[in-house]
Parts: C-alpha cells; sequence; structure tokens
C-alpha cells in the first residue's frame, strides 16, 4: 500500500473514530502497524512501570499527522505472558500527558488513569 493511501486511510479511520461511526471499515492491524511505521513516538509506559497492574502490560503514544494515537497492550492472563494490543485514535496530547504523569491525577493508578483519559478514544476499527 502506498504513503499516501495509508495516510488517507488513516485520516479518515481518525475521522469516523471522532466522530463515532458506526462504520467498522479499517482493520486496527493496520492502523497499528501504520502507525509505529510511520508516526513520530512521543510517549511509553512500560512493563517496569506498570509491574502492578493486573490488566496493563504497556503503553505507548505515536503522533501521526498531528493526532496522538495509542497502542495499549492488554494482558490476557494473569502473569501478562499474553497480551493483546488495541488502539485508540484522536487522543488529546493534554490527556497523553495526564495519563503518563502520576503527579496529574495524585492517588491514582495508571489503571484508573487509562480510563479516564485514554479508554473513550477506541478506534472504530475491526
Amino acid at each position: 500500500m502506498n504513503r499516501l493511501f495509508a495516510l488517507l486511510l488513516v485520516s479518515v479511520a481518525f475521522i469516523l473514530s471522532s466522530t463515532n461511526s458506526s462504520a467498522q471499515d479499517y482493520s486496527c492491524n493496520e492502523l497499528m502497524s501504520f502507525a509505529k511505521r510511520n508516526g513520530y513516538k512521543i510517549g511509553n509506559v512500560g512493563p517496569m512501570s506498570l509491574y502492578d497492574s493486573s490488566w496493563l502490560k504497556n503503553v505507548d503514544a505515536y503522533k501521526v499527522d498531528n493526532t496522538i494515537v495509542v497502542i495499549a497492550s492488554i494482558k490476557q492472563d494473569e502473569w501478562g505472558i499474553s497480551s493483546k494490543d488495541y488502539i485508540f485514535c484522536g487522543v488529546p496530547k493534554s490527556n497523553w500527558d495526564r495519563f503518563n504523569n502520576a503527579f496529574s491525577d495524585w492517588g491514582t493508578s495508571y489503571g484508573e488513569r487509562f480510563h479516564k483519559y485514554i479508554y473513550n478514544y477506541a478506534c472504530n476499527c475491526y
């Protein structure tokens, strides 16, 4: 897939996800691959920081065309040996910063902040 088409694909997916369209025309795996290949990684909360999380394994943020995309690895078992990646589109930079910074919501866990600042931006993809 050429770069222009891929860029158009991601842009349309972001617009659809931000308008809560019910059409699920885009593969989440394609969107994640595109963000990882073509986006600029702006942050990470890794396994060392998430060691005590019962469900978050790794969270990466990428900037793609002035839009923040978050890819979260969610544990599929209690030990985190297997996990599944999910993508969140159009996350405001301020939300990423609040999730990433424990001082923004003192006393809350990464899981609580993820639900508060990232979770509602799930991409509308399949």
